[in-house]
């Protein structure tokens, strides 16, 4: 089995501060299908995931994501306050 030696850790603070909000459940969910990284038990109550796979994770949804639907420039003006 190949251990890392030096890693930086994440724990589930770190991973709401960037905007990682799932539920324990959820996350067990997406470790068990292999769609998120799997975590690291520090005791039988403290979890952790290596910071760079989560990182990686981040980057590769931030490649996949779609691109963001067209502006409704009609959507301002119908809600603007009339003046006059």
């Amino acid at each position: 089995m190949n251990y890392e030696l030096h890693c930086e850790l994440i724990t589930r603070e770190g991973l709401k501060s960037l905007g990682i909000t799932y539920s324990n459940t959820h996350f067990l969910r997406l470790e068990a299908k292999g769609r998120f990284p799997k975590r690291i038990y520090l005791s039988r109550a403290r979890v952790a995931w290596i910071e760079r796979e989560i990182k990686a994770w981040l980057a590769e949804r931030a490649v996949h994501r779609a691109p963001p639907p067209p502006l409704d420039f009609d959507h301002f003006h119908r809600g603007a306050p009339q003046h006059g």
